[in-house]
């Protein structure tokens, strides 16, 4: 309590001291001259192309829906584009005939039996082979 007593009786004697020697204190104020920001300000740019005063912040939204629906249609046009392509390659191919399906190299059914020939009958026996000569 007394460390603050003494700060604010100091305070008010230098506050007296200050206005009652005003001439001899140099008022304090900006030290510096203003200048002007360099470019062109908003301003100016509207005076001279004549543009009413509107808000200039941005609808994200809209840029947002504005940019999926430039996607889309650029899609749409490469997708026309790819379907009038095949059709001018189809166009200019000549026609080639169509082949008959293969057919399948199994029937779909139970196979067929087919009968095999009868064996050949075994050749019937030769002669008896001449008994060996004796010496």
């Amino acid at each position: 309590m007394v460390a603050g007593l003494c700060f604010g009786l100091g305070y008010a004697i230098t506050d007296r001291l200050l206005i009652s020697g005003g001439a001899a204190v140099m008022p304090m104020g900006q030290g510096f001259e203003v200048k002007p920001f360099p470019g062109t300000s908003l301003e100016t740019l509207r005076m001279r192309f004549g543009a009413d005063k509107t808000d200039i912040r941005g609808d994200l939204e809209r840029l947002e829906l504005e940019e999926t629906r430039k996607q889309d249609e650029a899609k749409r046009l490469r997708q026309e584009q790819q379907d009038r392509r095949a059709e001018e390659e189809a166009d200019a191919r000549p026609a080639v005939p169509e082949e008959p399906p293969l057919q399948p190299v199994l029937p779909e059914g139970p196979a067929p039996v087919e009968p095999r020939p009868a064996e050949p009958a075994p050749p019937p026996p030769l002669a008896p082979e001449p008994p060996a000569p004796q010496p």
